[in-house]
């Protein structure tokens, strides 16, 4: 069995070690300077395939250059089980951001079309998805989410920030969401609470595992009306945490693959996602199922 997402691609431009923005009219140079392919729910099934679980990715692809660019930047990743969902070649469908690394946290300028999972039909993410163990979800088809779901596939789902983001909004898919993984900022924003213990507790009523990514002190939980803090393992040498709640979700969803308990599944997040924070952007931490289940073993000294 498989995890599947279905995600546009990004191609990303990360400038690094930038000390500020430039005023209208300046020109300032970064430190470092790679183009990389973006997070996002891509990031799922190409995370997992290093960690040696089954992985699929449908995307959205042309013939436009930036098209070309994540053709290649799948395949320097040793990433090959995608699919191609875009019929037409018409309009590009692939983003572009623009990532601004300062101060070990990091801003987006970001343009994309508007072609992604929008563009499929109902039956076509249905099928994409069956038989997967674990899918991300996509609020656009809430019956494709809801027979999944009925058949036994675990969805998970990452909202990411939006200035309008809100609780109502997303009621709908979260009645078929298993694992919610928001970090702590859009938790707060989702809820409207200002402590985030009070946070998770009211996104525990819609979900049973809504799990918090908290920065560098981990991430926590609410089970049995109880808070759930699972602290990071070791201290990571953070230069970048672009992807790094990405990374944590690939991380908890291997453990969820593997039938782990909860509290398991946290700390392979955030082994995962605070290792990827090692090297900038996404993916050239380049973890592996046995650099990960090592780092794992901290917990248990």
């Amino acid at each position: 069995m498989q995890v599947g997402a279905i995600s546009k691609l990004f191609v990303d431009l990360i400038y690094a070690g930038l000390e500020r923005l430039p005023n209208p009219g300046e020109e300032i140079y970064s430190i470092g300077f790679d183009i990389q392919l973006g997070g996002g729910a891509a990031l799922l099934p190409i995370v997992l395939s290093r960690l040696n679980v089954a992985s699929k990715l449908g995307t959205f692809l042309a013939d436009d250059l930036p098209s070309k660019m994540a053709r290649e930047l799948l395949n320097n990743l040793n990433f090959t089980n995608f699919t191609n969902l875009y019929a037409n070649h018409d309009i590009c469908p692939v983003a572009v951001t623009t990532a601004i690394s300062m101060h070990g946290d990091r801003s987006f300028i970001s343009f994309a079309n508007p072609i992604d999972q929008k563009y499929l039909s109902n039956q076509d993410v249905y099928q994409f998805f069956s038989g997967c163990r674990v899918c991300f979800a996509l609020p656009e088809y809430p019956e494709a989410m809801r027979r999944l779901s009925q058949e036994g596939t675990l969805i998970v789902y990452d909202t990411g920030w939006s200035d309008d983001l809100n609780l109502d909004a997303i009621k709908p898919i979260l009645e078929y969401v298993d694992i919610f993984t928001p970090n702590d900022k859009e938790a707060l924003k989702l809820t409207g609470a200002t402590d985030i213990n009070v946070a998770v507790a009211i996104l525990a009523k819609y979900v049973k595992y809504p799990v918090v990514t908290i920065g560098n002190s981990g991430s926590i939980s609410y089970q049995n009306d109880e808070i759930i803090h699972v602290a990071m393992p070791c201290e990571f040498q953070a230069v970048d945490t672009t992807g790094a709640g990405d990374n944590f979700m690939a991380g908890l969803v291997y453990g969820f693959y593997h039938g782990w308990d909860l509290v398991k599944c946290m700390r392979m997040g955030n082994v995962v996602g605070g290792y990827s924070t090692t090297q900038f952007g996404c993916y050239k931490a380049a973890i592996s199922e046995k650099i990960a289940l090592n780092y794992l073993k901290i917990y248990d000294l």
